[in-house]
């Protein structure tokens, strides 16, 4: 019988006493994506963030992530906070321009978040450019060479 009680004992213990977490996927970016692709979850979310309407657990997750990540890149945020603040922050930036003005009044009135974005993504997209002029480059030089070699064999016969 004790063998039998002390193992469920301790079963109930560690359920008990584990953590209550939210759910593993909410707002891991795809759900996120689709939530913030329709306006009625969207806006209940954004009234949330601002502090203007009622958050469920989700969202009050969310929302406590969000000062942080404009302010520090979310250095205090768990994984979870980071993917889901990164996404809303750069729908509101992308999509959403006027909500992201209202939140910057709340929480970065200088705008240095959307600022730093901006400069990120224009660095990145330049980045991709100047690595497909150097691939057409190399390419070309390839194609020269090439020919080049080619041209030396025609000659040399």
């Amino acid at each position: 019988m004790l063998q039998v009680f002390v193992p469920s004992v301790m079963f109930i213990t560690a359920v008990l006493c584990a953590p209550v977490q939210y759910s593993d996927t909410r707002y891991d970016g795809t759900e996120l994506k689709t939530l913030l692709g329709n306006d009625e979850q969207y806006l209940n979310l954004f009234q949330c963030v601002i502090g203007r309407g009622k958050c469920t657990p989700d969202q009050e997750l969310l929302k406590s992530a969000i000062p942080g990540a404009i302010l520090d890149g979310c250095a205090a945020c768990n994984a979870k906070q980071s993917i889901g603040s990164k996404t809303f922050l750069e729908h509101l930036i992308n999509e959403r321009p006027s909500d992201m003005l209202l939140l910057e009044g709340e929480f970065d009135p200088d705008g240095s978040y959307r600022k730093s974005y901006e400069h990120q993504r224009t660095n990145s997209v330049d980045s991709r450019k100047r690595s497909a002029i150097l691939e057409q480059v190399e390419l070309l030089a390839g194609n020269l060479k090439s020919r080049l070699a080619d041209k030396n064999k025609k000659i040399k016969k």
